[in-house]
């Protein structure tokens, strides 16, 4: 069902729409699909969309998969590796890193820089141990 409604839905819209002119309201059926294949800046549009659409998948994923195996067969396999999954072990070290200023905590006499406790503090609460306390122990 959400596959019709997330997919198959749009299509049809899009299709219907297609067969009417720019403000909805006429049919002119196929004119605009004259137009769109006699004009020669979207002709050159469209070659580059379907080069964009066929040739970059393709070429990414070979470029990828002889990495791959290239580095599978490599004298220094661990540092190959380690240098394809680095950037992707420093985006979770950035994300850990701005979460914990979301959760930082410090007593009540001292500046908040954590996020969410500056926030309880501008609302007149009481800064918080998040990460320590249970929602239970926190009352209102």
């Amino acid at each position: 069902m959400l596959l019709l409604i997330g997919l198959v839905v749009p299509v049809v819209r899009t299709l219907l729409l297609s067969l009417k002119n720019g403000n909805s309201s006429e049919w002119v059926g196929l004119d605009n699909y004259g137009w769109l294949f006699s004009n020669g800046d979207i002709l050159n549009v469209l070659w580059n969309s379907l080069l964009w659409v066929v040739l970059v998948p393709l070429v990414a994923t070979s470029v990828g998969l002889l990495y791959a195996v290239m580095v599978d067969k490599a004298r220094l396999e661990s540092v190959a590796k380690s240098l394809i999954f680095l950037p992707m072990a420093i985006s979770f070290v950035g994300a850990s890193i701005i979460w914990r200023f979301v959760y930082a905590y410090r007593g009540e006499e001292q500046d908040q820089i954590g996020l969410l406790n500056q926030i309880v503090v501008w609302l007149g609460g009481t800064p918080q141990q998040w990460l320590l306390e249970s929602p239970s122990t926190r009352c209102c």
